[in-house]
């Protein structure tokens, strides 16, 4: 499960200090730990992921609150990205446009499986696949892992429907 990406979603004074708010929200899940109750999920975590960078609304690259982080990955450098982001309040993250493209998306990840790996699965496009990641963080430190949080709200809907400054955040894990 290594390099898994966790959509983190956290009250809009996270802010402040997003390390120390992704941290403590992130911690109860911490493999490391002797917390109880024990919910391991990973063993270190990073800010970002560059494959699975969030769409900016049009005019609003430069807003300040909006989270990249340019810390070089596996010995190659980060650099902005002109409308891409890790994170920033759920009002500037472009979910409508992402999801126009998250159909293709979907299909280019079908394509580059290999016929092992495609071995047991159907492909089959949901609209859980447009935002959301391998996991979700809800902003009441919910862990979800799969499409849904319960049988009628998607990842999808979850995230479409958080107030406009709940800061959405990519975060990379490794387990």
């Amino acid at each position: 499960m290594s390099g898994e990406v966790v959509t983190v979603c956290l009250p809009p004074e996270a802010g402040a200090d997003l390390h120390a708010a992704l941290a403590a929200a992130l911690a109860p899940l911490d493999m490391n730990g002797r917390h109880e109750p024990y919910q391991g999920e990973w063993d270190h975590w990073r800010l970002g992921q560059p494959d699975h960078a969030f769409m900016v609304v049009p005019r609003h690259e430069a807003r300040p609150r909006l989270v990249r982080d340019l810390t070089p990955r596996r010995g190659r450098e980060r650099r902005a990205v002109p409308g891409l982001c890790d994170g920033g309040p759920r009002a500037l993250l472009d979910f409508a446009a992402m999801g126009a493209g998250a159909p293709a998306n979907a299909e280019r990840h079908w394509a580059s499986l290999s016929d092992e790996d495609r071995r047991g699965h159907v492909f089959e496009f949901a609209d859980t696949w447009v935002v959301a990641s391998d996991h979700l963080l809800t902003v009441g430190g919910t862990w979800v892992s799969g499409g849904f949080l319960d049988d009628s709200v998607t990842t999808h809907a979850y995230l479409d429907q958080l107030a406009a400054g709940t800061l959405v955040v990519r975060v990379e894990i490794h387990c």
